[in-house]
């Protein structure tokens, strides 16, 4: 009865923990989420969702149909609904992050500094404005969790999903093959043993991820987003290297740097923790995710090695080198690092509800004439955001840079004669040429006074 009765009190504590712990992260970033999107790309995806479009960007079909089950059930705004929904996958994702750590460093206080270390910027920022990386990060890190308990085919069937949220999951494959080759930590692994436990691994994968291939193999491969037809930089690997380094260095800082010299211990050290098979995997899925995927100028791939380089950093400070000096150096650098992080966040939340907010009003003070916006940071961002944001419809072309304005002006109003061109700019320069054609004004909204045109012949 006494053995029993531990066992159950053991496992109901193995549950315990982790349930808490999201409980506790996703209370904490909820507050953040806001009627807003983070970028054009948030717009086009959103737009999918709401109108149950799975078909359209088939390399991300896992995360579109994700996104129809929170915006069918959660009662918000398309919008709020996919920020809950990545909330919702970048908490589990930090808690499976606690796991991992806390069996490979041997401590949950060390696991939980593991974690801390592991919150980066763009893992924070697609967390609480949705994206595809947070939700794609979130399930290769409950999927090497699962790994580390033996729970292979489940480790399977989120692998698969992750595939099937993005392709470029398959570039750290060789985090959870290491995790896979580890075999158990109190025997040796052995080939046969790594061998079933692949296997049990591979194929609930793939019964999750070859349907979406088989069906819609043709958009996925060769479409406009396709995997071997999707736009991207030409192939330049020293340059890929360049930009990932960058990356890691302006998202991660010191965090990175020191977790870059514990990774280089652990690969040629003589120690059991961390595994060699997670440094040399991390490694790998890093230099493979630098030299085949880093051209897509707006992905944050190397976001995988943010999240679990910290682990090495906390084994380097912690358990390594243990010393006063290593502690105050790792608490100056933890504190700095969230800091940065939630600050850098929740200044850019606000800018996008701000914006979102500037984007409604200047539809409804346009009614009934449609409204364009001139002065934008960025045409594809912007641009989707205010066509779905204000009319619903992010392939809508009505928001410009000053520049490009003043070079397709003529075009522009003569599309959009009964137009109300809203200048962003307090001083706009392209303004001038068109007081003829028509009556310049001025508006007041709650975000300020802006110049405005209706064109009148």
């Amino acid at each position: 009865m006494i053995v029993g009765s531990t066992g159950g009190e053991h496992d109901r504590r193995q549950w315990l923990t982790p349930v808490l712990l999201f409980s506790v992260l996703f209370a904490i970033h909820l507050p953040f989420v806001r009627s807003a999107l983070q970028n054009g790309d948030s717009a086009v995806y959103n737009e999918q969702v709401h109108s149950r479009e799975l078909g359209a960007r088939t390399t991300h079909w896992g995360y579109l149909l994700t996104g129809v089950v929170f915006d069918t059930i959660l009662p918000f705004d398309t919008d709020t609904n996919m920020n809950v929904l990545c909330v919702a996958f970048g908490a589990a994702g930090l808690t499976a992050l606690y796991l991992v750590a806390s069996r490979i460093l041997g401590s949950p206080k060390w696991g939980a500094l593991a974690v801390i270390a592991g919150v980066n910027y763009p893992y924070l920022r697609s967390m609480v404005l949705s994206e595809v990386d947070t939700v794609m990060c979130s399930l290769l890190l409950l999927s090497l969790a699962s790994i580390q308990r033996r729970r292979d085919e489940v480790a399977g069937l989120l692998f698969g999903y992750a595939m099937a949220v993005s392709p470029l999951a398959s570039v750290w494959l060789p985090v959870l093959l290491g995790e896979l080759a580890h075999g158990r930590e109190e025997q040796a692994p052995r080939w046969r043993d790594g061998v079933r436990r692949a296997l049990r691994f591979a194929l609930p994968g793939l019964v999750i991820y070859v349907p979406v291939l088989l069906f819609h193999w043709q958009d996925y491969l060769f479409g406009a987003r396709g995997v071997l037809s999707g736009p991207r930089q030409p192939f330049d690997s020293w340059a890929q290297l360049e930009r990932s380094g960058k990356f890691l260095w302006r998202r991660g800082k010191w965090v990175w740097a020191l977790s870059m010299v514990g990774l280089g211990v652990a690969l040629v050290g003589r120690h059991r923790r961390p595994p060699k098979s997670l440094a040399w995997g991390l490694f790998i899925g890093a230099a493979t995710a630098a030299i085949t995927s880093e051209r897509f100028l707006d992905v944050p791939i190397q976001l995988p090695t943010l999240a679990l380089s910290g682990i090495f950093l906390i084994w380097l400070l912690k358990v390594r080198m243990p010393s006063r000096l290593s502690n105050l150096l790792l608490a100056v650098v933890l504190v700095n690092g969230l800091y940065y992080t939630y600050r850098k966040t929740a200044d850019l939340v606000i800018e996008k509800a701000e914006e979102s907010r500037l984007y409604r009003e200047v539809r409804a003070a346009s009614e009934p004439h449609p409204a364009l916006l001139v002065g934008v940071g960025h045409d594809w961002d912007h641009g989707r955001s205010f066509g779905w944001i204000a009319y619903q419809d992010p392939r809508l072309d009505r928001a410009y840079t000053s520049e490009r304005f003043r070079r397709e002006a003529t075009e522009v109003l003569d599309r959009e004669p009964t137009a109300l061109v809203w200048f962003l700019d307090p001083r706009p320069t392209g303004i001038a040429p068109w007081r003829p054609r028509g009556v310049v004004s001025e508006r007041t909204l709650s975000s300020g006074t802006y110049k405005v045109l209706q064109v009148t012949q």
